[in-house]
């Protein structure tokens, strides 16, 4: 019995690279025949929640300044680098107060304390995360003081300087907390960096434009990502029923935008693909990683765009373009 897995909900967490533990198992079973996967990009664009830096050799360190507006709201956050990398973090607070970089300790959690504004951060480096076999500086702040505060990145061990710093979901954190200097790419929320994976991002299919936060690729290592677009901005269908509802109640609609829309209309166009597959008995050998391929040949892709890229991927979904191709 084939079946097609709609996750409709993400993480910024991890290395953005495809290896968190969720996505290796979903890339496991993406070579048996009758399942797929089909995940939104996420809707992390224009938030200010990435930081990207690509440090000169010549630089000591590179001042992050991430702003606060509003007190009290603890948060965490991640830096992550490649293999070849390690970093060391100083910090200076809104009132000024300096605390110089931080050794790397392994195995262990080093407090901040900072008097005059009342915040503590811990922070922890792993040289080499289990998963992905990268750098990783978890940091964890309680009781932020309102303000500018200033993450200075050092290079412990430099070869390309090149490092990411990913804050929370913007559905977990304040619109008041945010990078002044954000990088909108490389903003796919997890498992969408998984390669075999089918990943969406989210388009307005009446103007034909971009959803102004859908997430965009590619991933932490340059593998391509979104595969697709399909449309996902105030798309109309059947609403949750309550419990008490009969089968005579009217069925109820309602209008949803995001990214677990746009996931959810191509798991539908992927359950198609296996009904004439499997149902019908035309070849019964389709598996994520191929229906992948046939909806990525039968995308409609405009000529002023280079594909793949960024925001659309390889195009937008066409299921009947994909279906006439199949033919051939």
């Amino acid at each position: 019995m084939p079946l097609v897995l709609c996750l409709g909900a993400g993480t910024s967490q991890g290395s953005h690279s495809g290896l968190s533990p969720l996505s290796m198992q979903l890339q496991a079973l993406s070579g048996t025949r009758g399942f797929a996967c089909v995940t939104g990009a996420g809707n992390e664009t224009g938030f200010g929640r990435h930081y990207f830096s690509r440090l000169p050799a010549n630089q000591e360190f590179d001042d992050v300044e991430l702003r606060i507006a509003a007190p009290g709201k603890d948060f965490s956050m991640e830096l992550w680098a490649d293999a070849s990398e390690l970093y060391t973090l100083g910090f200076v607070s809104p009132s000024g107060e300096v605390i110089e970089r931080i050794p790397l300790a392994v195995g262990q959690e080093t407090t901040l304390s900072f008097r005059l504004d009342a915040t503590r951060i811990f922070i922890s480096y792993q040289l080499t995360e289990a998963g992905s076999g990268r750098f990783l500086a978890f940091l964890r702040f309680r009781g932020p003081a309102p303000g500018i505060w200033h993450i200075r990145v050092y290079p412990a061990l430099y070869v390309t300087g090149q490092f990411h710093i990913w804050l929370p979901l913007q559905s977990f954190l304040p619109d008041d907390i945010r990078f002044l200097r954000p990088d909108p790419d490389i903003t796919i929320t997890d498992p969408g960096n998984a390669p075999l994976l089918l990943t969406i991002s989210t388009y307005n299919h009446v103007t034909d434009s971009l959803y102004i936060h859908s997430s965009r690729g590619f991933t932490a290592t340059g593998q391509v990502k979104p595969d697709l677009a399909a449309p996902g901005v105030d798309v109309q269908g059947p609403a949750l029923q309550s419990r008490g509802n009969t089968a005579s109640t009217p069925v109820s609609f309602t209008r949803r935008t995001g990214a677990s829309v746009a996931a959810a209309i191509t798991a539908g166009a992927v359950a198609c693909l296996f009904s004439w597959d499997f149902t019908q008995g035309n070849d019964t050998s389709l598996t994520s990683s191929s229906v992948r391929s046939i909806l990525i040949r039968g995308a409609d892709r405009k000529e002023a765009f280079q594909y793949p890229n960024r925001q659309w991927g390889y195009g937008t979904l066409n299921l009947y373009q994909a279906f006439l191709l199949m033919r051939e």
